[in-house]
């Protein structure tokens, strides 16, 4: 069964995939073409594969006529998995063709360890085509120190929270930031947000 650990995030997604365009443009300098929606749509690779390819989430970037103009294949990867380099080229291309659109397969690790491995090119054995996931780890996932931000984006606020909250120069002001992102989520959100952004912060983050 899936952890909270694992699980959360990928609501993160769900509740607010406008998150993924955040983090393609300013953790990897992606620019996304012009869009009018964004919403998650099916994970399941059935069309082209087994059953059981399917990816955690996938966010799609439309225009109001419906076009698809891009599209997140959106994992999430707590260690090291070797059978993951051969499944992800799978949800990645799959999804390219059932949404005939660009796609990025962007991997959310929580560990510099993993994140190190998760971002190596995957070599498909195709000449010249080896796919290179776009990696939010620890390093990437944006410093939000301003409460207007962070109530904004509180999904952003609370990954944020975990990732900063332990840094000596900015770790209190993201912690207090992300304070404030708790008091614009529903009642049913917040202490959600709240307990598993408690539960994963580090011991300096909890002196704070």
């Amino acid at each position: 069964m899936p952890s909270a650990e694992h699980e959360l995030p990928l609501e993160f997604v769900r509740n607010n995939p406008e998150m993924t365009a955040v983090l393609l443009e300013e953790a990897h300098n992606v620019e996304l073409p012009d869009y009018d929606t964004v919403q998650t749509v099916s994970g399941d690779c059935a069309d082209l594969a087994p059953k059981d390819y399917r990816g955690d989430a996938v966010v799609c970037f439309a225009k109001r006529d419906g076009r698809n103009v891009f599209a997140v294949v959106f994992e999430v990867q707590r260690d090291l998995d070797s059978r993951k380099r051969f499944s992800w080229p799978v949800y990645h291309a799959t999804v390219r063709a059932r949404l005939e659109c660009p796609t990025a397969l962007m991997v959310m690790c929580p560990n510099l360890a993993t994140a190190e491995w998760a971002r190596l090119p995957i070599d498909t054995g195709h000449p010249e085509y080896a796919l290179k996931p776009l990696v939010i780890g620890p390093e990437e996932v944006p410093v939000v120190t301003d409460p207007d931000r962070a109530r904004a984006q509180p999904e952003i606020s609370a990954l944020s929270a975990l990732a900063h909250g332990g840094r000596k120069d900015t770790g209190e002001d993201v912690l207090l930031a992300f304070a404030e992102s708790l008091c614009v989520l529903p009642a049913d959100r917040g202490p959600i947000y709240h307990d598993y952004v408690v539960d994963g912060l580090s011991k300096t983050a909890r002196a704070f």
